[in-house]
């Protein structure tokens, strides 16, 4: 998983909830959150494992990315740079479809946490992703590049062209794709964009082995840009949005969580 996060005060906090039912009962577990000092903690689940990192300052945008692979364990990382990790590992997850809750464990406050307590969390957060395989060292610092054009690892820049994005050519040999997503049509390089037209993807040359398999493992990416539930990904997983508000993102648009009662839902399968 990868996030963007801004908090906007101290101390404790849910920033991801695994649970089966929607209120986040059933099967849970908090696999990103805060300690009550206010450090940021990843865990894995069954057996009990956790990573603690760094108390992360407040009022300021920082990466928070988690790795996982039964052989390589989990490892967290904070701003692109690896602050831990266990040793091998396994992970017990539901052979069901799960709810992912943003920013809130709702009724869940009970399920496995370990040292992460539970709450809202309060600021903003932006362009969450999910992959399905282990990111590397390199793939994650790749993610924390801040509004970078042709990176290997494509931001809102780059699909969200008609949303304010900055990367509006196509360098030779990259990949550069119109997301037409918005009430408004852009005319780029002398070509216009019609409202017919629709995640069209444009290959200058063919694609590498990496990017065909970053495409394939990008499981779920919210980017909250526009219409702040849609998947970006391939799956389409349509997200829910409850008492959160679009401000200004890392990337363009992002959400603020600013009430007890905010959150953001996605379902997705673990296993």
């Amino acid at each position: 998983m990868s996030l963007w996060i801004q908090r906007t005060s101290t101390g404790e906090g849910t920033l991801v909830h695994y649970s089966t039912e929607t209120d986040g009962q059933g099967w849970c577990t908090v696999p990103i959150g805060f300690s009550s000092a206010g450090n940021i903690i990843a865990t894995a689940w069954k057996p009990d494992k956790q990573i603690t990192g760094p108390v992360l300052s407040i009022n300021t945008w920082t990466h928070i990315a988690t790795t996982y692979s039964p052989t390589n364990g989990l490892r967290l990382y904070v701003n692109g740079a690896s602050v831990g990790g266990t040793s091998a590992q396994s992970n017990d997850a539901p052979s069901e479809v799960v709810i992912l809750t943003l920013g809130n464990s709702l009724s869940g406050g009970g399920c496995s946490s370990q040292s992460i307590a539970t709450g809202t969390f309060s600021g903003y957060l932006d362009e969450f992703r999910v992959y399905s395989r282990e990111l590397s060292d390199t793939e994650i610092y790749a993610l924390t590049k801040d509004k970078t054009c042709f990176d290997g690892i494509m931001g809102g820049n780059e699909t969200d062209i008609d949303c304010g994005g900055l990367c509006l050519t196509c360098a030779v040999g990259q990949k550069c794709t119109l997301t037409k997503d918005c009430n408004n049509v852009l005319c780029t390089n002398d070509i216009c964009a019609s409202y017919l037209i629709d995640q069209v993807s444009l290959t200058m040359a063919a694609k590498s082995a990496h990017d065909i398999l970053n495409d394939a493992t990008l499981a779920s990416w919210h980017s909250f840009d526009c219409e702040i539930t849609h998947d970006s990904g391939p799956n389409k997983l349509q997200g829910k949005a409850v008492d959160v508000t679009p401000a200004l993102g890392k990337v363009n648009q992002g959400l603020q969580f600013s009430l007890s009662s905010s959150y953001y839902q996605v379902r997705r399968r673990l296993s």
